[in-house]
């Protein structure tokens, strides 16, 4: 009876529910407020790309997988290769996820990843070029969410750097004007360094790291940093209002730079990656 009455309690009012535990220090699912998830990491899960990861952090499942093709570089950077990335999340991930054209959130979560590639300089482009204005890779980076239980950007970024750091390329050559393709000769991706992502949720005075799905729809406001290798920040981004002053961003900020050391350093041993 008094799990039901729990129960009762957390469906009419999830709100007061979680205050309960967060006046306490803690969280439904036993964490503290500052305590992320488990965090696993597999590189290489796709043996059809060139690169790939699967992401779980707590529930939230994310999969990457890199794929590179030859094509012509752009006109305005003709040493350069390019980077093209896409996010998706299937109905099958999350109950408030429909059928049809991608949401304003899944667009929204594109352009992130492709904003952390650009400003971050993860990949050298120029290590991407073949031939001067006439050949060079693209790389199509595609992120799948499996399972939507919150901080999906979290997720997704680090699958990304993961599969990017798995990212192995043939070795390419031209003979008589045309592309010749070594599968035998391979190399691996220049990475300069492997973005993170770490996003805070915002309920009322408390302050949450790595807010479940239920937690961030009872959040007023959602903080996500993008972080580099050596603790620099990339990026930030907001949903909702998190009403924050100077000083609680500053605390926030040096707080991320110390956990995106510890989630690079996870990173670096799953994909056996040095700078």
């Amino acid at each position: 009876c008094r799990k039901m009455a729990e129960l009762d309690y957390k469906i009419l009012q999830p709100a007061q529910f979680l205050n309960k535990f967060l006046d306490e220090g803690i969280r439904p699912d036993e964490r503290t407020l500052e305590a992320s998830r488990s965090l696993t990491i597999n590189a290489g899960a796709l043996t059809t790309a060139n690169g790939s990861a699967l992401i779980r952090l707590g529930d939230t499942v994310v999969i990457c997988g890199v794929k590179a093709e030859l094509a012509n570089p752009h006109l305005d950077n003709p040493d350069e290769g390019y980077v093209v990335c896409n996010m998706e999340m299937p109905p099958c991930c999350s109950p408030h996820v429909t059928r049809g054209a991608p949401s304003f959130h899944t667009q929204a979560l594109s352009q992130t990843l492709q904003a952390v590639v650009s400003r971050s300089n993860c990949v050298n482009l120029f290590d991407l070029c073949i031939v001067s204005g006439e050949l060079c890779w693209v790389l199509y980076v595609d992120v799948v969410c499996l399972c939507a239980d919150g901080c999906v950007q979290d997720a997704a970024v680090m699958a990304m750097s993961a599969a990017l750091a798995d990212t192995v390329l043939p070795a390419v050559s031209v003979l008589d004007g045309k592309p010749v393709v070594t599968l035998q000769q391979r190399r691996h991706l220049s990475i300069q360094s492997l973005p993170v992502s770490i996003t805070y949720g915002f309920l009322d005075k408390h302050v949450l790291v790595d807010p479940t799905a239920e937690e961030e729809a009872l959040c007023t406001g959602l903080l996500s940093f993008t972080l580099l290798s050596d603790g620099k920040m990339a990026g930030m981004s907001n949903r909702g209002q998190p009403f924050l002053s100077v000083e609680e961003i500053l605390r926030i900020t040096a707080q991320c730079q110390g956990r995106a050391v510890a989630l690079v350093e996870l990173l670096k041993t799953a994909t056996d990656w040095k700078k």
